[in-house]
């Protein structure tokens, strides 16, 4: 894999931010998840 020092375009800014976004969304929600099914309890 090589790295280019070039800056990233918006498209890509943005589809890494989607990314991380979806990521945090989807443990958030797990964590939600867990917690009503009393997991945690």
């Amino acid at each position: 894999m090589t790295v280019e020092e070039k800056p990233i375009s918006p498209a890509q800014e943005q589809g890494r931010f989607n990314a991380w976004l979806l990521l945090i969304a989807s443990l958030l929600l797990a964590f939600v998840i867990a917690y009503l099914a009393g997991f945690f309890s």
